[in-house]
């Protein structure tokens, strides 16, 4: 067995050695609340789809208890919120085919970890 030098807290591992241990990747999974906090994440996903000529599964979760203020009243309505993203996520299927990536997209409600682990079981064949 040999030891690889870790990574320095902080970096990111290189997108060539990803894609070259991935070479039979069909499907990429894009788990992310579209923020402008996850736009490295995106241009990383595009970037990997382009380079292996996979397709794009952008699952964005609504966390219901993340739009509650103290005393229950909610920030903002999950509906509202829903159809923000689905016009960002929207905007990245437009994006994909400007490219040649085929994009797609889901939308749902709930607790992200949940919802994100059954996309992964749905989407692996």
């Amino acid at each position: 067995m040999t030891s690889r030098p870790r990574p320095e807290a902080g970096s990111q591992p290189e997108p060539a050695r990803v894609a070259a241990s991935s070479a039979g990747m069909k499907k990429l999974l894009l788990a992310t609340d579209l923020s402008e906090a996850s736009s490295s994440a995106t241009e990383q996903a595009f970037d990997l789809a382009a380079r292996l000529g996979a397709t794009l599964l952008v699952v964005s979760v609504i966390d219901p208890g993340s739009l509650l203020l103290p005393g229950g009243r909610f920030r903002a309505r999950v509906d509202q919120v829903r159809e923000s993203r689905e016009k960002q996520a929207q905007a990245l299927v437009e994006r994909g085919r400007r490219q040649g990536i085929d994009v797609s997209f889901l939308v749902w409600t709930g607790d992200p970890g949940d919802h994100e682990f059954t996309v992964v079981l749905n989407s692996s064949g």
